[in-house]
């Protein structure tokens, strides 16, 4: 995703909460809305930076348990399957990628290919916190 589509999403994600807040609103309403957001801006991505693709998106993480985001993904153009379908333990696939996007920021390696994201520039992704001193 882009920068812009990121604050974007962010303003609205926050304006979102405050708006729910006010109104009282169910925590399930305002779980329900965020989890459309993320699968609806999900398959937009997906067939903007995947146009001609028509293999197989594995899913994997805490989303590929969720049947609704799975269901909201499927399209005509590819199949979507998560990755236990495919004897990957999702959890561990989730935990090696943060790994390996870990070891890139250590390493000052560019972990955002701009060709793949659609970015405006490749970037080594994430931030190095350091605890502070006691």
């Amino acid at each position: 995703m882009n920068h812009h589509l990121n604050q974007c999403l962010f303003h609205y994600i926050y304006d979102l909460l405050n708006k729910a807040k006010k109104l009282n609103l169910k925590s399930e309403d305002i779980i329900s809305t965020a989890t459309y957001l993320t699968a609806y801006v999900t398959k937009y991505q997906i067939k903007k930076l995947f146009k001609d693709f028509n293999g197989t998106i594995i899913v994997s993480g805490g989303g590929s348990k969720n049947k609704f985001i799975i269901e909201s993904l499927k399209d005509k153009q590819y199949k979507v399957i998560v990755s236990e379908e495919e004897n990957i333990n999702s959890d561990a696939l989730e935990a090696y990628s943060f790994g390996v996007l870990g070891y890139l920021r250590l390493t000052n390696q560019i972990s955002n290919l701009k060709n793949v994201t659609g970015a405006s520039i490749s970037v080594s992704l994430g931030s190095i916190i350091l605890p502070p001193r006691v």
